[in-house]
C-alpha cells in the first residue's frame, strides 16, 4: 500500500516540527526554563510516531507503543550502555538529558494519534516536492535532538548573593521554574564579546517587595550570529580570560539593568 504522503502536510504535524525545530535551536537557550525544556520532547513525541506510521499505516498502534516504551527507556540511566555503543556505531556523539520528569511529555502521545487516525480519512493531495521537503526536515530534526548541543561549557561556581527590588512572587510569573523549586535559570547578554551567557541561580524571599538571587554557577556560553572560525576564537580566548569575580560583575550589571538595582550581599543579610 503506498503512503499517502499528504498527511505529512497536515497543519498539526507541521506546527509540531516547527516547535520542535524552533526550540533546539532557539527557544531553549533565548528563553531557558521549563516550559523550553519541556518543549522538544511534547513535539518531538507528537511528530516522530506520527511520521513513521505515515510508512505503517496498519502497525500504528505498535509504532504509538514502540515510541512510548523507547522514549521511557532513553530517559533513564539504565540506557547509558545503549548510548555509547550508539555514539561508537554511528562514530557520532549522541546526547540525550536523563530527567524523569520529561516522561511528562508521553501524555501527547494519544493526542497525536487520534489526530494522526482522524487526518487519515482524508484524500490524498498535495505537492510532492512540498511533501519530500518536509520529510527530510523531519528527518533533519529527529537527528539534530539527539547530538549535543553546540554551546560550550564554562561550569564556574559561585555562591554570590544579590538584593534585587522584586518580590519572589512577580520572579515567580517571569520564571515558570520558581512554581515548584527556588532555582532557576536565566541568561544576559554579554557586551564586547557578542555572547549570551547562562547562569543557574537560587532565590530566596527577603520580604513582600525584595529578593534575594544567589549565583550558583555559571554553567555555559554562545557567540551571537554565525561567526568566523577566526572570530569565534577571538572571542573564546577573551571569554577564557574572565575570572569568577568578572561574570560576578557581569551579572550584577545584568540584574542592575533589569531590575533597577542590585546590591551584592557581604554576608548574612548586609549588603554594599
Amino acid at each position: 500500500m503506498r503512503a499517502n504522503l499528504s498527511l505529512f502536510t497536515r497543519p498539526l504535524f507541521l506546527l509540531g516540527l516547527v516547535l520542535l525545530i524552533a526550540n533546539d535551536f532557539y527557544l531553549k537557550y533565548a528563553f531557558p526554563g521549563i516550559v523550553s525544556g519541556k518543549l522538544s520532547d511534547f513535539a518531538g513525541l507528537f511528530i516522530f510516531p506520527y511520521f513513521f506510521s505515515v510508512f505503517f499505516e496498519k502497525r500504528t498502534k505498535i509504532v504509538y507503543v514502540a515510541t512510548a516504551l523507547y522514549f521511557t527507556f532513553w530517559k533513564l540511566e539504565i540506557s547509558q550502555p545503549y548510548i555509547d555503543w550508539l555514539s561508537s556505531l554511528t562514530h557520532l556523539p549522541v546526547y540525550r538529558t536523563v530527567d524523569v520528569t520529561d516522561l511528562i511529555a508521553l501524555l501527547i502521545l494519544p493526542v497525536s494519534y487520534q489526530y494522526f487516525r482522524k487526518e487519515l480519512v482524508l484524500p490524498v493531495k498535495g505537492n510532492l516536492a512540498i511533501q519530500m521537503t518536509v520529510i527530510l526536515i523531519s528527518a533533519f530534526s529527529f537527528v539534530a535532538t539527539k547530538l549535543p548541543e553546540d554551546v560550550p561549557v564554562i561550569n564556574i561556581k559561585s555562591g554570590k548573593a544579590y538584593m534585587i527590588p522584586v518580590s519572589k512572587e512577580q520572579l515567580q510569573k517571569e520564571f515558570s521554574d520558581l512554581i515548584s523549586s527556588n532555582t532557576f535559570y536565566d541568561s544576559f547578554y554579554l557586551n564586547g564579546y557578542e555572547t549570551t551567557i547562562y547562569v543557574k541561580l537560587e532565590v530566596k524571599e527577603y520580604d513582600k517587595n525584595n529578593s534575594i538571587i544567589i549565583l550558583e554557577e555559571i554553567l555555559d556560553y554562545s557567540i551571537k550570529g554565525n561567526p568566523s572560525r577566526e572570530k569565534e576564537e577571538e572571542i573564546t580566548k577573551k571569554l577564557n580570560r574572565l575570572t569568577r569575580k568578572d561574570f560576578e560583575k557581569h551579572f550584577k550589571a545584568h540584574l542592575t539593568q533589569k531590575y533597577g538595582s542590585a546590591r551584592t550581599l557581604k554576608s548574612g543579610l548586609s549588603t554594599q
